[in-house]
């Protein structure tokens, strides 16, 4: 299909949308359309096991629990949110569960100031904790106990080994993990830290507004999906599909037909999300 014969069919396509909204109206029916959309960048097999973030924003790091967010990090670095069943993915956990992130870090920042390397995790069983080190196997880590024990207070007695339903954060230059989920019920988000209009972040070097959001799907899939408003959803779709340089009429009625589609997605249902930033 050429440029015209697309126009007029978005033109006609728009009319009729339209139509069926003003046909609500008339039918006092109250059509509400979301303000954000989720758009899904990696899941089925474009997953993969690691992604990079930055942004000249800054970043800010949180956790979604129970609709609850709870910040947990904030960089101006490159980060790279990874599933933890690489190499060095066993770790040593301290016994003690907290009811409170806080309760964690404090208890993190406190080993750390005495030479440990640690991190806060939120845990399968809904308490955070607080684990320590990365060894390449699992002798290594049980070797490394007795060590722990006499260098720092507390109860050591258990690690953790690899896993794909478990998602860390860490500092790309360092590698020193600044969190882990061990619960594929609570996504990682990653934010910009200036909220405005104009604040962008890169996954893979590729810009998006709005939020990223990294979730644990099928136990082993390290899933993005993209939070943002559906007006800069329909700013980027119709840029790329009839021209920024389009008559206005035509750049208007294919705005219609982006936000009416968008909003009558359900092919995705199955992973959460709206559109998928394909053509699928």
């Amino acid at each position: 299909m050429n440029k015209k014969k697309r126009q007029r069919f978005s033109i006609i396509l728009a009319m009729i949308c339209l139509l069926s909204f003003s046909y609500a109206n008339v039918a006092n029916a109250v059509i509400y359309a979301p303000l954000y959309l989720q758009v899904g960048l990696f899941f089925g097999d474009t997953a993969k096991q690691s992604y990079t973030i930055s942004s000249p924003f800054g970043l800010n790091m949180t956790i979604n629990i129970n609709n609850q967010e709870i910040d947990f990090a904030s960089s101006d670095k490159t980060l790279v949110v990874a599933k933890d069943n690489g190499e060095y993915s066993y770790h040593i956990v301290r016994d003690d569960n907290y009811t409170s992130y806080k309760e964690a870090y404090d208890m993190a920042v406190a080993l750390s100031a005495a030479g440990a390397s640690t991190f806060p995790v939120y845990s399968a069983s809904g308490f955070w904790q607080v684990w320590l080190g990365s060894y390449a196997s699992s002798d290594s880590a049980m070797n490394a106990i007795a060590s722990v024990v006499a260098r720092y207070p507390g109860s050591y007695s258990t690690i953790t080994y690899p896993s794909s339903a478990r998602i860390l954060v860490r500092d790309k230059d360092t590698s020193r993990i600044l969190f882990a989920c061990d619960n594929p019920s609570a996504p990682v988000i990653a934010k910009t830290i200036n909220t405005s209009n104009t604040s962008y972040m890169y996954i893979d070097n590729k810009p998006y507004r709005g939020n990223l959001e990294f979730t644990i799907f099928k136990s082993s899939e390290l899933c993005v999906l993209n939070n943002l408003l559906l007006e800069y959803y329909v700013y980027g779709v119709v840029a790329l599909e009839i021209g920024s340089n389009s008559p206005m009429e035509s750049l208007k009625a294919q705005a219609v037909v982006a936000r009416t589609y968008a909003l009558c997605q359900n092919k995705h249902q199955e992973y959460g999300f709206d559109v998928c930033s394909t053509t699928c």
